[in-house]
C-alpha cells in the first residue's frame, strides 16, 4: 500500500463492517458512529421513502441505516466491555 491509499476496512465473518481501520503507516484508528449519523441515514432513508427514489436506493439506504445501528450497538457494548474490565 502506498501512503495515499485510503484505509483498509475489515470485514467480519458476518458481512459487516469492523468500525477499526489501519492506514498506511499501521496506525490503527476507530471510526466512531455517533446519534447525528444514525439521525442522518433514518433521515435520508425515510426522505427516500416520502419521495421519489428508486426501490434500489430506498433500499441502499435503509441498509446504511440499518448498519450503522449494528455498528453503533456494538462500539456500546465494546465501551461497556472495557469499562468492565
Amino acid at each position: 500500500m502506498g501512503t495515499n491509499d485510503p484505509p483498509q476496512t475489515a470485514w467480519s465473518h458476518t458481512g459487516h463492517v469492523d468500525e477499526q481501520r489501519i492506514d498506511a503507516t499501521g496506525t490503527e484508528w476507530r471510526i466512531a458512529i455517533t446519534d447525528a449519523d444514525i439521525r442522518a441515514a433514518k433521515k435520508a432513508w425515510q426522505a427516500a421513502c416520502e419521495g421519489e427514489a428508486s426501490l434500489a436506493r430506498t433500499h441502499q439506504l435503509h441498509e446504511s441505516y440499518r448498519g450503522l445501528v449494528r455498528l453503533q450497538a456494538q462500539q456500546i457494548a465494546e465501551e461497556f466491555r472495557a469499562r468492565l474490565a
